[in-house]
């Protein structure tokens, strides 16, 4: 075994002892939610200044790794955490590029898809016509005149199965 591995299994350990507590306080109510992408927190606000547009602010955050990790918590990390680490896992990313174009004051939202195979995934969207549309960990922008439409559009490479839910900084909606 390598260092590496050593100290994924040591860390494993540790996140597997205490994954009660975590998951616990990690829980997040759907108000709690729509907070994750409200406008106008601080590390938000200097982003929004250094990408100031819908474009740039797309760019930044395809530019962060996707961490792609598979442990016994849910957890969500802060925007903070995300600048420090220069990574986020799926839903971090779409949810930090729903914050940034909501702090650019671009009507966004957060939409939770089942792709086939089972796989949640975040994609973002932003109100308009057409509406675009945004998949922050395949780098993927693209249009249709609406949200629907937009979802058989997916240029990713894994089909939509449905909808599960949605939220903006202002609402939430189950789909399913």
């Amino acid at each position: 075994m390598g260092e590496r591995d050593v100290t994924e299994g040591y860390l494993r350990a540790i996140v597997q002892r205490y994954a009660d507590h975590i998951n616990l306080h990690e829980q997040r109510s759907i108000t709690e939610l729509r907070e994750l992408v409200s406008p106008g927190r601080p590390s938000l606000v200097k982003l929004a200044e250094k990408h100031a547009t819908p474009e740039a602010a797309f760019s930044f955050v395809c530019s962060l790794e996707t961490l792609h990790v598979s442990l016994p918590v849910s957890f969500w990390l802060t925007v903070d955490e995300m600048l420090a680490l220069g990574a986020g896992d799926p839903f971090d990313k779409a949810r930090l590029l729903c914050g940034l174009f909501g702090q650019l004051k671009k009507p966004a939202w957060l939409r939770v898809v089942l792709l086939d195979g089972g796989v949640q995934h975040a994609l973002v969207w932003l109100d308009g016509k057409p509406v675009r549309a945004f998949d922050a960990v395949h780098c993927l922008e693209w249009s249709a005149p609406s949200v629907e439409e937009a979802l058989q559009a997916y240029p990713g490479p894994h089909k939509i199965q449905k909808s599960v839910y949605e939220f903006s900084s202002e609402e939430y909606r189950e789909l399913e």
